[in-house]
Protein backbone atom coordinates (compact mmCIF):
# COMPACT_ATOMS: atom_id res chain seq x y z
CA UNK A 1 0.00 0.00 0.00
CA UNK A 2 3.07 2.22 0.50
CA UNK A 3 4.06 1.81 -3.14
CA UNK A 4 0.72 2.73 -4.21
CA UNK A 5 0.42 5.93 -1.78
CA UNK A 6 3.78 6.89 -3.26
CA UNK A 7 3.00 6.32 -7.27
CA UNK A 8 -0.94 8.01 -6.69
CA UNK A 9 0.86 10.98 -4.82
CA UNK A 10 3.25 11.61 -7.83
CA UNK A 11 0.24 11.20 -10.51
CA UNK A 12 -2.09 13.67 -8.17
CA UNK A 13 0.61 16.21 -7.85
CA UNK A 14 1.56 15.80 -11.74
CA UNK A 15 -2.16 16.33 -13.39
CA UNK A 16 -1.69 19.48 -11.22
CA UNK A 17 -5.75 19.21 -10.73
CA UNK A 18 -7.21 22.58 -8.64
CA UNK A 19 -9.60 20.59 -6.83
CA UNK A 20 -8.75 16.54 -6.08
CA UNK A 21 -11.54 14.26 -4.24
CA UNK A 22 -9.82 10.72 -3.26
CA UNK A 23 -11.79 7.76 -1.98
CA UNK A 24 -9.97 5.25 -0.06
CA UNK A 25 -7.48 7.34 1.26
CA UNK A 26 -5.49 6.00 4.05
CA UNK A 27 -3.02 7.71 6.73
CA UNK A 28 -4.11 10.63 5.94
CA UNK A 29 -2.50 13.13 8.50
CA UNK A 30 0.93 11.25 8.57
CA UNK A 31 0.99 10.86 4.60
CA UNK A 32 -1.85 13.07 2.68
CA UNK A 33 -2.18 15.84 4.54
CA UNK A 34 1.91 16.69 4.87
CA UNK A 35 2.31 15.56 1.16
CA UNK A 36 -0.42 17.72 -0.71
CA UNK A 37 0.36 20.64 1.84
CA UNK A 38 3.57 21.25 0.62
CA UNK A 39 2.18 21.01 -3.06
CA UNK A 40 0.14 23.47 -2.27
CA UNK A 41 -3.00 21.86 -1.57
CA UNK A 42 -5.39 22.76 1.48
CA UNK A 43 -7.18 19.56 2.27
CA UNK A 44 -10.11 17.89 4.68
CA UNK A 45 -10.76 14.27 5.14
CA UNK A 46 -13.25 11.76 6.94
CA UNK A 47 -13.16 8.56 8.17
CA UNK A 48 -15.64 5.83 7.31
CA UNK A 49 -17.73 4.93 10.20
CA UNK A 50 -16.76 1.95 12.54
CA UNK A 51 -20.05 -0.03 13.37
CA UNK A 52 -18.87 -2.72 11.24
CA UNK A 53 -15.16 -2.80 12.07
CA UNK A 54 -12.34 -0.48 12.51
CA UNK A 55 -11.75 1.45 9.59
CA UNK A 56 -8.98 4.11 9.35
CA UNK A 57 -9.37 4.74 5.46
CA UNK A 58 -12.03 7.63 3.93
CA UNK A 59 -12.91 10.53 1.60
CA UNK A 60 -10.31 13.33 0.67
CA UNK A 61 -11.06 16.81 -0.82
CA UNK A 62 -7.88 19.39 -1.61
CA UNK A 63 -8.22 22.33 -3.27
CA UNK A 64 -4.80 24.47 -4.33
CA UNK A 65 -4.69 27.15 -1.47
CA UNK A 66 -3.92 29.73 -4.16
CA UNK A 67 -7.18 29.34 -6.46
CA UNK A 68 -9.69 28.82 -3.46
CA UNK A 69 -10.70 29.20 -0.12
CA UNK A 70 -12.66 26.89 2.51
CA UNK A 71 -15.97 28.28 2.84
CA UNK A 72 -17.65 25.35 5.24
CA UNK A 73 -17.47 21.66 4.92
CA UNK A 74 -19.89 19.10 6.20
CA UNK A 75 -19.55 15.52 6.37
CA UNK A 76 -22.05 12.55 5.62
CA UNK A 77 -22.77 9.31 7.37
CA UNK A 78 -24.66 7.03 5.02
CA UNK A 79 -25.06 4.90 8.42
CA UNK A 80 -27.51 7.63 9.17
CA UNK A 81 -30.29 6.59 6.61
CA UNK A 82 -30.81 3.33 8.26
CA UNK A 83 -33.21 4.58 10.39
CA UNK A 84 -35.94 5.92 8.08
CA UNK A 85 -35.37 3.01 5.86
CA UNK A 86 -36.40 0.40 9.04
CA UNK A 87 -39.70 1.98 8.47
CA UNK A 88 -40.21 0.76 4.78
CA UNK A 89 -37.49 -1.64 4.58
CA UNK A 90 -36.30 -2.89 7.60
CA UNK A 91 -34.69 -5.91 5.22
CA UNK A 92 -32.80 -3.20 3.35
CA UNK A 93 -32.01 -1.19 6.66
CA UNK A 94 -29.41 -3.77 7.78
CA UNK A 95 -27.90 -4.32 4.81
CA UNK A 96 -27.59 -0.26 4.71
CA UNK A 97 -25.06 -0.22 7.39
CA UNK A 98 -21.63 -0.59 5.42
CA UNK A 99 -19.70 2.58 7.15
CA UNK A 100 -19.41 4.76 3.82
CA UNK A 101 -19.40 8.55 4.05
CA UNK A 102 -19.43 11.62 1.85
CA UNK A 103 -17.34 14.81 2.54
CA UNK A 104 -19.08 17.78 1.21
CA UNK A 105 -17.05 21.56 0.70
CA UNK A 106 -17.67 24.97 -0.60
CA UNK A 107 -15.12 26.50 -2.16
CA UNK A 108 -14.96 30.30 -2.96
CA UNK A 109 -12.39 31.26 -5.53
CA UNK A 110 -10.09 34.37 -4.21
CA UNK A 111 -11.74 37.97 -4.88
CA UNK A 112 -8.94 37.91 -7.77
CA UNK A 113 -10.44 35.05 -9.77
CA UNK A 114 -11.35 35.17 -13.55
CA UNK A 115 -14.25 32.72 -12.45
CA UNK A 116 -15.71 34.09 -9.69
CA UNK A 117 -18.42 31.45 -9.03
CA UNK A 118 -18.03 29.00 -5.83
CA UNK A 119 -18.59 25.59 -6.03
CA UNK A 120 -19.84 22.87 -4.15
CA UNK A 121 -17.10 19.86 -4.09
CA UNK A 122 -18.57 16.36 -2.73
CA UNK A 123 -16.21 13.08 -2.28
CA UNK A 124 -17.97 9.89 -1.59
CA UNK A 125 -17.61 6.06 -1.36
CA UNK A 126 -20.58 4.22 -2.19
CA UNK A 127 -21.31 1.05 -1.33
CA UNK A 128 -18.78 -1.16 -3.26
CA UNK A 129 -20.56 -4.25 -3.21
CA UNK A 130 -21.65 -5.92 -6.33
CA UNK A 131 -25.12 -7.39 -5.33
CA UNK A 132 -26.06 -3.96 -3.40
CA UNK A 133 -27.46 -1.91 -6.31
CA UNK A 134 -30.57 -1.25 -3.97
CA UNK A 135 -27.83 -0.01 -0.89
CA UNK A 136 -26.12 2.50 -3.59
CA UNK A 137 -29.09 3.89 -4.74
CA UNK A 138 -30.68 4.76 -1.37
CA UNK A 139 -26.96 6.09 -0.57
CA UNK A 140 -27.46 8.07 -3.61
CA UNK A 141 -30.25 9.78 -2.94
CA UNK A 142 -29.47 9.98 0.78
CA UNK A 143 -26.43 12.54 -0.40
CA UNK A 144 -28.95 14.00 -2.75
CA UNK A 145 -30.62 15.39 0.03
CA UNK A 146 -27.67 16.33 1.82
CA UNK A 147 -26.43 18.25 -1.07
CA UNK A 148 -29.76 19.99 -1.47
CA UNK A 149 -29.79 20.99 2.19
CA UNK A 150 -25.89 21.98 2.22
CA UNK A 151 -26.64 24.28 -0.75
CA UNK A 152 -29.11 26.43 0.36
CA UNK A 153 -27.32 29.29 0.99
CA UNK A 154 -26.11 29.45 -2.35
CA UNK A 155 -29.32 30.78 -2.96
CA UNK A 156 -29.79 29.42 -6.64
CA UNK A 157 -33.55 29.18 -7.97
CA UNK A 158 -34.41 25.61 -8.59
CA UNK A 159 -35.50 26.54 -12.25
CA UNK A 160 -31.38 27.09 -12.62
CA UNK A 161 -29.31 24.72 -14.15
CA UNK A 162 -27.57 23.47 -10.79
CA UNK A 163 -30.52 23.16 -9.34
CA UNK A 164 -31.91 20.56 -12.39
CA UNK A 165 -28.57 18.72 -12.47
CA UNK A 166 -29.82 17.23 -8.58
CA UNK A 167 -31.94 14.57 -9.18
CA UNK A 168 -35.14 14.54 -7.59
CA UNK A 169 -35.67 10.63 -7.78
CA UNK A 170 -32.60 8.37 -7.71
CA UNK A 171 -31.43 6.83 -11.41
CA UNK A 172 -30.26 2.89 -11.47
CA UNK A 173 -26.45 2.81 -9.77
CA UNK A 174 -24.25 1.09 -12.21
CA UNK A 175 -21.09 -0.22 -10.28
Amino acid sequence: WANRREKLLQEVIYLNADVICLQDVDNYDEFWQPHLNSAGYDSLFKARTSKIRVRSEGVLVAWHRDLFQLVRSEPVEFNELVEPLHHTDPKLAMLAVQDNVALMAHLMPWQDSVNPSALCVVSTHFCDEVAREDVRREQARFLAQAVEVFNGDFQVPCRAAPCRAVPRRAAPCRA
